[in-house]
């Protein structure tokens, strides 16, 4: 077989899994898990803010967005947070999500993002922000939500739909899309000598300084330089390689949960939480798959759980 023919033959079946990644046939569960999951912590933990924006005005440096519309003033801000605050609990439970969530998304949007506009870029809300906006457009609420469980009553049936898997193939996309470019950054940057010199070393243990690692055990893994260039190599491997994580079935579970236990090993060598990251992560989890094997059949119904086609593994 020719060099090109081999090309050619990759190149249909990744097409062929990514097709099955975005439009695969799926019932509601896995969408409304993570509508539970996501919304829930954003009225819990994004919407209690204490905004003072207006006292660094002069350091208010836009990007973006923000371009166009500036500096809003604290009180809106915090008149914006209380508005998505209500539409994201209506959102969680599932009590008019098609308006609710819209809604969500263009209150808390802005001030998630409006951090990045003083020096620092805030990375965790961003894809938050991100994960808001795409749900902001998709049929969320269609299980395990009030409004499907009065849909239900009049009769209304919800059947497996690719509807309800391309918006998480869309935050598989974005995440795959931030470490990609994280791990592109680091090359073109520093090279290769991000991951070969002592610099891993080195932020182990600035870090037991800076930050409060849960843990000691970067102190311990410091005291081997090459461990450090191991799992330094191993890290900025693994973001490179994230787009993969985009061909479903083993390949998501392998490349997505490696980012997740990325994610773990940060916080405990480094202190690093990354909090809000947390619940956008729950798109990765089969529901789907858990609820048939831990709930009776008589329950999946009930649940908006009925199994539809599955993916290709």
């Amino acid at each position: 077989m020719s060099l090109l023919n081999l090309l050619r033959r990759c190149g249909v079946w990744a097409l062929a899994r990514l097709e099955n990644t975005f439009l695969a046939r799926r019932s509601p569960l896995d969408l409304a898990m993570l509508r539970l999951i996501l919304y829930g912590y954003v009225a819990v933990f994004e919407t209690h803010r204490k905004f003072t924006w207006s006292t660094q005005r002069a350091s208010f440096s836009p990007v973006g967005i923000y371009n166009w519309t500036g500096l809003i003033s604290d009180h809106t801000l915090s008149l914006m947070q209380r508005v998505g605050q209500v539409a994201a609990i209506a959102c969680c439970v599932g009590v008019g999500f098609r308006f609710a969530a819209p809604v969500c998304a263009l209150a808390l949007v802005y001030p998630m993002g409006l951090a990045n506009n003083f020096g620092k870029i805030n990375h965790p809300d961003n894809l938050l922000a991100v994960a808001l906006v795409l749900l902001a457009f998709c049929r969320a609420g269609d299980g395990l939500s009030i409004d499907a469980w009065l849909r239900r009553r009049r009769g209304e049936t919800f059947e497996a739909s690719a509807e309800y898997r391309w918006p998480i193939a869309a935050i598989w996309l974005s995440v795959a899309g931030m470490y990609w470019a994280a791990g592109v950054a680091k090359v073109l940057h520093t090279g290769w000598e991000w991951a070969f010199s002592d610099n891993f070393q080195l932020l182990l243990l600035r870090h037991h300084f800076t930050h409060s690692p849960p843990t000691r055990v970067g102190i311990w893994i410091a005291q081997f330089p090459a461990l450090c260039v191991a799992l330094a190599v191993g890290a900025l491997s693994w973001e490179l390689l994230a787009p993969l994580l985009l061909l479903g079935g083993r390949w998501t579970l392998v490349f997505g949960g490696g980012l997740i236990g990325l994610q773990v090993g940060i916080f405990l060598l480094l202190g690093v939480a990354f909090r809000s990251m947390a619940p956008v992560f729950a798109a990765f989890l089969p529901w789907q798959l858990l609820a048939e094997r831990l709930l009776p059949k008589r329950w999946l119904a009930s649940a908006g759980a009925e199994p539809g086609p599955r993916p290709h593994e």
